[in-house]
């Protein structure tokens, strides 16, 4: 039996029964891990490519999404706007949890609106990412993600 065959099904029966948690674009469900309750004032992984945000506490859904963060504060946007599911999920139910390094957090997705926060986060991102899309674009959605 081909090597990489092999090693391919083994990687899809891992995702399908949800050893990983989100894999690159597939989604999976809750996240498991140390729930972390004290107050955070630096993200650890700050400079981490993406997290992983848990949306739908009733059926839980887990995605790999790109955030920006400074001090205590954490965000995270899509380009997508309504089309984004993990997007639709936060605005029919903010409750929401992120695992960034070892631990889980959990968070509500508060949408923002403000223009001046808008475009701080979009200049966040810029720095932090080579995008073209930019997530000040009006029908981007950002969300700050604060403790619950």
């Amino acid at each position: 039996m081909d090597f990489a065959l092999t090693r391919g099904t083994l990687l899809a029966a891992l995702v399908a029964l949800g050893c990983f948690g989100p894999l690159g674009p597939f989604p999976d469900g809750r996240l498991s891990g140390r729930v972390v309750t004290a107050p955070v004032d630096e993200w650890p992984c700050a400079a981490n490519r993406v997290l992983e945000l848990e949306t739908d506490p009733i059926a839980p859904v887990s995605v790999n999404v790109h955030f920006v963060s400074e001090g205590s504060r954490l965000w995270v946007a899509t380009v997508l706007g309504g089309s984004s599911d993990w997007a639709r999920r936060a605005l029919a139910d903010p409750r929401v949890r992120v695992r960034l390094g070892d631990g889980v957090y959990e968070r509500r997705a508060v949408r923002v609106t403000e223009r001046s926060e808008i475009e701080h986060v979009a200049a966040l991102y810029r720095e932090k990412y080579t995008i073209t899309p930019d997530v000040a674009d009006d029908g981007a959605l950002v969300f700050r993600l604060e403790p619950r």
